[in-house]
């Protein structure tokens, strides 16, 4: 029995599609059991706009605080409603960075489920995809 190109280009594309979904799933499961915090960034960040830049983190709003100065240029002390705005800043930017890791986890999670459905679909339905001359 001769399997036609159409057949296995399908074939194909449906087990690259599971390998993708072991690869999403593989990694996923390192990024949330053996790391500390989860990654910003996607297990698949190919096609992303900013694929160098690997998100917030949570030490960048302790680091970014301001200085207060006087006109002349020597710091002055800090009013407490420069604290509190400080605090609700620094708390602020901690939770952003905390819900893109969140939105990471969901994103990959996503990734991997739609490269299993697609390529277990693909692997599954191939008889009725094709349909033989």
């Amino acid at each position: 029995m001769q399997i036609s190109f159409t057949a296995s280009a399908i074939r194909f594309i449906g087990v690259i599609s599971l390998l993708i979904a072991l690869f999403c799933a593989g990694r996923i499961a390192v990024n949330y059991y053996l790391l500390a915090d989860y990654p910003t960034t996607g297990v698949l960040s190919i096609a992303t706009s900013y694929a160098g830049y690997p998100g917030p983190y949570e030490i960048d709003c302790e680091l970014s605080r301001p200085f207060y100065t006087n006109p002349d240029g020597s710091t002055r002390e800090v009013t407490d409603e420069e604290k509190r705005i400080d605090t609700l800043r620094t708390e602020s930017c901690i939770k952003n960075a905390r819900d893109t890791r969140l939105g990471s986890l969901y994103a990959d999670i996503a990734t991997g489920s739609f490269f299993t459905v697609i390529g277990a679909g693909i692997l599954l339905l191939k008889r009725y995809i094709i349909v033989e001359a």
